[in-house]
C-alpha cells in the first residue's frame, strides 16, 4: 500500500484531474489509513474532479462512497445533499456517521436536524444533540434541555449545555434562569452540572 501512496502523491503533483481515475481504483478492498491518505493528497484537486466524483454516489463499494462523502465536506455541492441523506440510514456506521457528520458541518441550513435528533439511532441522535452547540440559540439551548431528561442523550445534552454556558455569559445566565424556574429533578440535576463549569453550581443549590 505505501508503494501506491507513493504512486498517489506523484499523480495528485501533476494536478491532472483525469488522473483520478485510476486513484479511485485504488481505492477498493483499502484500509483505512490508506484512505485516509488518499483523502488528504486528493483534496487539492477541487472542484476539477466534481464530475469524477459524483458518480461515486451510485457505487456500492464502501470506499467509494467514503469518498465521495469525503469530498462532499471539502467541497459542498448541492448533488451531493440527498445522497448524504440517504446514507445517514446506512447499515455500515462509517458510513451513516460519515454522512451525517458532513451534513452537519457543511450543510445545516439545509436539513431539518430534528430528523436526527429524533433518530432510534443513537449515534445519530447523540451527534444531533452535538451540533446544537455550535449553533447557541435560545431555540437549540431549549431543545437541549428538553433532552436532558432522555436517558439516551442526556449526558450528551448536559456536555452540550456545559460548553455554551462556559463560552456565553449570556446563556449561563439564561440556564441559571431555566434552572430556577424548573421542576423536574433530572432537569434540574443536569442545568446545574453545565452551570457548575462557571463555579454557579453553589448558587443553584443554594436556589434548589
Amino acid at each position: 500500500w505505501w508503494v501506491r501512496i507513493y504512486i498517489v502523491h506523484a499523480l495528485c503533483e501533476l494536478k491532472n484531474p483525469v488522473s483520478m481515475l485510476f486513484i479511485l481504483d485504488t481505492l477498493p478492498g483499502s484500509p483505512a489509513w490508506y484512505r485516509t491518505k488518499v483523502f488528504g493528497l486528493t483534496s487539492e484537486f477541487g472542484i476539477h474532479i466534481l464530475n469524477v466524483v459524483l458518480p461515486l454516489r451510485r457505487s456500492t463499494a464502501k470506499e467509494d462512497v467514503l469518498f465521495a462523502i469525503h469530498y462532499a465536506e471539502i467541497n459542498p455541492a448541492d448533488e451531493f445533499l440527498p445522497f448524504l441523506q440517504e446514507k445517514t440510514s446506512d447499515a455500515d456506521p462509517e458510513i451513516s456517521i460519515g454522512a451525517l457528520r458532513t451534513l452537519l458541518r457543511r450543510y445545516m441550513h439545509r436539513i431539518d436536524i430534528w430528523d436526527y435528533l429524533s433518530s432510534q439511532n443513537t449515534d445519530i441522535a447523540r451527534l444531533a444533540v452535538a451540533a446544537l452547540e455550535d449553533s447557541p440559540t435560545e431555540d437549540n439551548v431549549n431543545a437541549l434541555i428538553w433532552f436532558v431528561r432522555d436517558h439516551r442523550l442526556g449526558i450528551r445534552a448536559i456536555d452540550s449545555l456545559t460548553k455554551i454556558a462556559f463560552a456565553s455569559p449570556r446563556f449561563y445566565q439564561y440556564l441559571f434562569e431555566r434552572f430556577s424556574a424548573e421542576t423536574n429533578p433530572i432537569v434540574r440535576s443536569g442545568i446545574a452540572a453545565a452551570l457548575s463549569c462557571r463555579g454557579l453550581a453553589k448558587e443553584a443549590s443554594m436556589v434548589a
